[in-house]
């Protein structure tokens, strides 16, 4: 039997016209009732990547994000929204507000899900380069997870879609570590797959209504593509979409990794788009990425770069009140209240930044090295 992609055209976001194409997409695989039943806690996973406006083609569009609450709601689901942008560097209510998730979430009567604040789980691996990384631990206390990614190209992996858009359930400053201990494509490209293994959506529904060309995923140029695409194999969504904007689908290791691994289907001959021609859907001037500096440069200075890509949580005595949940809600027991004295153990701090997005009166200050400064911005 064949994959089943669901392919709607969407001229535009307003919001009735998303809410039909939704809809329409759904009714493919018997509603979203087929995925959500009462009292399930469902996680919504978009693409939040950073503080930009959802014009900027950046992040999922609100209305994608508001439409799909909408579903959830209707079939007695509880509708949580999550992810982890940017590593928690400009605080990840900015970054909801920026890019108008925020307002979406919470008129729809969804709940926000701090994934750097929900708890961390270590995760081993069989990576000689990577012996381990950490993910959220909300991923395992919700019963659905829908998947709500953005089509973009990726200087790295080429094309970012539903299989990448789950490395957001790696939290705070994990993702850089990531791309220190895989700086190459294949090794990134494996690790990618093997985060998105621990926590396969039951639904993906890509934003293609606009895309972005260039050099994504947060650097390059709005595309208009026309179409909300789902489906419930994340692997065969993305060997569709990289087709449809002028790849081959083994050109994306992600796809072939995730293929191999028995996650899903990437032949496009399995594949059933609804009796359309693929080929008709495809946009052959739809710009790549430039050549990346994980391209052009040597992994083992790669690694150098990402190992010198530091923030460190600190005081600012001004604002503190001592309520000590910093100490409490540590993760790893790194920050110790002694003598009236704050003392960061930043051998045994992994960087989640918890201490940071928890603090209510801003009192933890984030400290950046000169890299991370040049590589996160200085958001």
């Amino acid at each position: 039997m064949k994959t089943k992609i669901s392919i709607i055209p969407c001229s535009h976001y307003e919001q009735i016209d998303i809410d039909k194409s939704i809809e329409e997409c759904l009714k493919r695989f018997g509603g979203i009732e087929q995925f959500v039943s009462a009292g399930k806690k469902v996680l919504i996973k978009p693409n939040i990547l950073m503080e930009k406006k959802p014009e900027e083609c950046v992040t999922t569009h609100p209305s994608i994000i508001r439409s799909v609450i909408k579903q959830v709601k209707k079939a007695g689901g509880i509708p949580f929204v999550g992810d982890s942008p940017g590593g928690a560097v400009s605080g990840i209510d900015k970054v909801l507000n920026i890019a108008g998730i925020k307002e979406a979430v919470l008129s729809e009567g969804g709940e926000i899900i701090n994934f750097e604040t929900e708890g961390i789980d270590k995760i081993d691996t069989d990576f000689n380069f990577l012996p381990h990384y950490y993910i959220s631990h909300i991923v395992k206390e919700v019963d659905v997870i829908i998947n709500l990614p953005k089509l973009k190209t990726h200087g790295l992996t080429k094309y970012t879609g539903a299989i990448k858009n789950m490395f957001g359930i790696v939290p705070g400053m994990h993702k850089p570590n990531v791309h220190r201990y895989a700086p190459g494509i294949r090794d990134f490209s494996e690790a990618i797959v093997d985060i998105f293994g621990r926590a396969i959506p039951v639904l993906n529904i890509m934003d293609a209504v606009y895309g972005m060309e260039g050099n994504g995923p947060s650097a390059g140029i709005p595309r208009f593509i026309g179409y909300i695409i789902a489906g419930t194999d994340a692997v065969a969504i993305d060997a569709v979409c990289s087709y449809i904007i002028g790849y081959k689908v083994d050109e994306i290791l992600t796809t072939v990794i995730a293929h191999k691994r028995n996650l899903g289907e990437m032949d496009l001959n399995n594949i059933d788009i609804e009796g359309k021609n693929l080929n008709s859907l495809r946009i052959p001037d739809f710009i790549k990425p430039e050549t990346s500096l994980s391209m052009i440069l040597p992994p083992k200075l790669l690694q150098f770069i990402y190992s010198k890509i530091k923030i460190k949580p600190a005081i600012n005595p001004s604002k503190c009140v001592k309520c000590l949940v910093c100490v409490k809600k540590c993760p790893v027991s790194a920050i110790n209240f002694l003598n009236n004295k704050f003392i960061f153990d930043y051998n045994v701090c992994i960087e989640c930044l918890c201490c940071h997005e928890l603090c209510k009166e801003k009192a933890i200050v984030l400290k950046k090295s000169l890299l991370a400064k040049l590589f996160l911005g200085r958001r």
